[in-house]
C-alpha cells in the first residue's frame, strides 16, 4: 500500500487540474481560430486574384471579338472587290470581242 502511495505521491504532481485544461482549450481555440482567419484572408485573396483573371480573359475575348468583327468587314470588302473586278472583266471581254468582231467586219467589208 505504501508503494502504491508513493507512486501516486510522484505522478500527482504531474497531472493536469481543470484550470490547466480549461486554459489549454482556450489557447487552442485561440490558435484554431486565428488559423481559420488565415486561411479565410487567403482565400479572399485568391478569390480577388481570380476575379482579376476573370476581368483581363473578358477584355481579352472582346478585343477577339472587334477582331473578328473587322475581319468579316474586311471580308464583305473584298467579296464586293471581288464582284466588281468580275463585272469589270467580263465587260472587257465583251468590249474585246465586239471590237475584234468589228475589225473582221471592216475587214471582210474591204476586200
Amino acid at each position: 500500500m505504501e508503494s502504491r502511495l508513493t507512486k501516486l505521491e510522484v505522478i500527482i504532481p504531474t497531472l493536469a487540474t481543470k484550470k490547466d485544461l480549461v486554459e489549454l482549450e482556450l489557447k487552442l481555440e485561440k490558435t484554431i481560430r486565428a488559423e481559420v482567419v488565415a486561411i479565410h484572408q487567403e482565400i479572399g485573396g485568391m478569390h480577388k486574384q481570380i476575379g482579376g483573371m476573370h476581368k483581363e480573359i473578358s477584355n481579352v475575348h472582346k478585343e477577339i471579338a472587334n477582331i473578328h468583327k473587322d475581319i468579316s468587314g474586311i471580308h464583305k470588302e473584298m467579296s464586293s472587290f471581288q464582284k466588281n473586278i468580275s463585272a469589270l472583266v467580263m465587260k472587257s471581254m465583251i468590249i474585246m470581242i465586239s471590237i475584234s468582231s468589228a475589225m473582221i467586219g471592216i475587214a471582210l467589208a474591204t476586200k
